[in-house]
């Protein structure tokens, strides 16, 4: 489902924006997901606007077909009733398998580096949801064996809205270092909370 940011997802985007506002981007990437363009859009509040912007399907939320939109228990519950994992029960209603939701966002980020490095881009942003986080994280980490900066100070895999993710890497996505993970510094903890649904 392509939703819009209710008030607290603008006011968390305004701040995150701030909270990068001295970083320079060579370019932005950004699902073409309405939520992400708006977060994207109150980033580029603060940044220069001949950034290029270049919007990847790739980077887009897992399709749950016919179940989006439902919380993330109604997965859980409806499948428990059927009798069937959460994932058989994606797949009969349309929706992506978790391999190939995987296998689309890992792609999608090794298509950027690819880009990036053709361009000569050093300082790229992305700006995704918190399922291709979630999977990136768990890529970086332990697939292409990244190292850890510093030790995360919240859930390495569960990813807060709006929370700043920061890497370095080798000319060939590897080689990695993660330097900083869900970090949700910019928010107070009023602007912290959340509901996980299927979207």
């Amino acid at each position: 489902i392509d939703t819009t940011l209710n008030e607290r997802g603008l006011r968390q985007a305004m701040l995150v924006g701030h909270r990068l506002q001295s970083e320079e981007f060579d370019a932005m990437y950004c699902s073409d997901l309405t939520r992400c363009k708006e977060t994207l859009e109150a980033i580029l509040h603060y940044q220069s606007a001949a950034t290029p912007v270049i919007y990847k399907r790739g980077l887009r939320e897992r399709d749950f077909g016919k179940l989006s939109g439902n919380p993330v228990g109604f997965l859980a519950s409806e499948s428990k009733r059927l009798s069937i994992d959460v994932n058989e029960l994606v797949k009969r209603s349309g929706g992506e398998s978790e391999n190939e939701f995987a296998s689309r966002v890992i792609e999608a980020y090794l298509e950027i580096v690819t880009e990036a490095n053709a361009n000569g881009y050093q300082n790229i942003l992305v700006v995704t949801h918190g399922g291709p986080m979630h999977i990136l994280s768990l890529y970086w980490i332990k697939s292409a064996g990244f190292r850890l900066g510093a030790e995360p100070t919240q859930s390495m895999y569960r990813h807060g809205n709006t929370a700043v993710t920061r890497i370095s890497i080798g000319s060939r996505g590897d080689d990695g270092v993660v330097e900083y993970i869900n970090s949700t510094t910019h928010l107070d903890e009023t602007q912290k909370s959340g509901m996980s649904i299927a979207v």
